[in-house]
């Protein structure tokens, strides 16, 4: 396709308003060139149409809300990129990657927008744009959208706003990272009174297990509200900090720092150039010199009780105290929902979960304070949620949504379970669906043994359970393939190096999933 331009990045379609013309008997409207800097620089105009109406509507940025379901609506396949977007509705030809189903409706006869990885070629671009927005009367303007990025060869997807007044679009929100099989949410602010363009890229990655997917763009009048899931990647959520602090929370990436006492990689991406929220608690002298940072508002609606989750590292976890509260806006009375301090902990992510019930809207506030003087120690915090509902029970999880409060182990296994949708990209092993949905949409946990050698291992770990009591867990597998070797249930004391099998599975166990329940697990 040949890079054509439009400048501005005005799409080659749609309908200006004029304001009410004043000052005169007549008016006129021109349509002004200027001739660029050589003579490859001629402008067409065709088919123009002037009417008698107000069609500021056509500018407001609810006209732009699109769940593709009939189309891609106001949005418009760009002319300066390599190939194009593309409509899909359930699983794409290529196992690994792409939806398996869209947002909307959630299954195979919804429509999403996605770009093929399959035949272009590394970096290659694709652009949805927008036309000219207008805010009118409102101050700011709320854009929600959700996103899928899953494959191992992922490359960006990029959100560019252009001002009217500006030479060239900015970005505004990015992600390069796989985010597994599950649809994201994602939100941005669209401040102010000038017009602007939108426009959605995505850039293809090194191989063809890279597809992108969008579905659901909506638009709502004021700026957006605390979002219920953060990474870090794209701001600080709306978490703010009393500058009096003795020590200041920092947006930062491990990359970016030589302090010895940060984690090794963030949360989310498990990479040096991940973002997380760290307080360095080193060399304090009291008590009262703390790390306190608090959410937005959240509103409590129908659904009183919700789901926190939060994820933290400790760097000397014995010299560190975390609390977690809920405080509400109106009363400021606040409700200790977790506390951890003294005790000794494996320097590596860990997971706080606990349900939260309010009866008006309330904030969350995050404070970390030194129990040694002085003291090495920090603290790191990353994949902040809250969700509708009650949490389940500690270790509870379909993979629907992610690996919920369970991890590939950090330290001592050779490669990383992964989550997945439909069949798995090797011929002759692993299932087509699965267990929880029964439907190629479905996703679940899988370990590929492709590219590993024999006897190496991928090892899923469960948050920290509390060792006073025996444990029951249950789950459903499936082992297929003639060369399956062996699944065990273990159990691992803090620090130590090698678990303690409780069960063990062996063996080809056919082309089904089957359910296994291990009793009376302590520590």
């Amino acid at each position: 396709m040949a890079n054509r331009t439009t400048g501005l990045g005005v799409p080659p379609t749609g309908r200006v308003p004029i304001p009410a013309l004043e000052g005169g008997f007549t008016s006129q409207i021109l349509l002004t060139t200027t001739i660029g800097r050589s003579t490859l620089g001629d402008i067409a105009i065709d088919d123009i149409e002037l009417q008698e109406d107000d069609c500021s509507a056509e500018a407001a940025p609810t006209a732009y809300n699109c769940d593709f379901e009939t189309g891609y609506g106001m949005w418009i396949q760009a002319d300066d990129d390599d190939f194009n977007w593309v409509l899909g509705s359930g699983a794409s030809d290529s196992a690994g990657t792409g939806p398996g189903a869209d947002h909307t409706l959630g299954n195979q006869a919804g429509y999403y927008t996605y770009i093929e990885a399959s035949f272009v070629q590394p970096g290659n671009v694709a652009k949805l744009t927008s036309s000219l927005l207008d805010n009118g009367a409102e101050t700011a303007y709320c854009m929600e959208f959700w996103y899928q990025m899953y494959g191992i060869h992922l490359g960006e997807l990029t959100v560019y706003r252009q001002l009217l007044s500006d030479s060239s679009p900015q970005a505004i929100w990015s992600e390069t990272e796989p985010k597994g099989p599950q649809w994201n949410p994602a939100q941005i602010t669209m401040n102010g009174t000038e017009q602007y363009i939108l426009t959605f890229e995505a850039v293809r990655g090194a191989e063809f297990m890279g597809d992108i997917a969008l579905d659901d763009i909506s638009f709502t009048p004021g700026e957006c509200g605390t979002p219920s899931i953060c990474d870090f990647e794209n701001g600080d959520c709306g978490f703010t900090q009393d500058p009096s602090n003795a020590v200041q929370w920092q947006r930062m990436t491990t990359a970016s720092t030589s302090s010895e006492v940060v984690p090794p990689y963030d949360s989310s991406y498990r990479t040096i150039n991940g973002n997380y929220m760290f307080a360095n608690m080193t060399n304090l002298e009291s008590q009262t010199d703390m790390a306190v940072m608090e959410s937005g508002a959240f509103p409590v609606s129908s659904q009183t009780s919700m789901c926190l989750q939060i994820w933290y590292y400790m760097t000397n976890s014995e010299a560190l105290n975390l609390e977690v509260y809920q405080k509400g806006v109106v009363s400021q009375s606040s409700i200790k929902l977790r506390e951890i301090g003294g005790i000794p902990l494996a320097e590596e992510w860990h997971v706080i979960e606990v349900t939260a019930t309010a009866s008006d809207d309330f904030v969350i506030v995050i404070s970390v304070s030194s129990l040694q003087y002085p003291a090495v120690a920090g603290l790191a915090i990353d994949d902040f949620s809250l969700l509708s509902g009650e949490c389940l029970s500690l270790g509870t999880c379909s993979f629907e949504t992610g690996f919920c409060t369970w991890k590939n182990e950090e330290n001592l296994d050779d490669f990383e379970w992964q989550l997945i949708q439909g069949r798995t990209p090797s011929d002759g092993t692993g299932p087509p669906y699965d267990h929880t949905l029964g439907e190629s949409w479905g996703i679940y946990a899988y370990m590929e043994a492709s590219s590993h050698a024999q006897f190496e291992t991928a090892i899923l770990k469960s948050p920290d359970l509390i060792a006073s009591s025996p444990y029951c867990v249950g789950f459903w597998y499936y082992m297929s393939g003639e060369t399956v070797d062996r699944l065990l249930v273990q159990t691992l004391k803090p620090f130590d190096t090698v678990g303690s099998t409780v069960m063990a599975i062996f063996r080809d166990q056919g082309e089904a999933w089957r359910h296994m329940l291990v009793s009376s697990i302590s520590f």
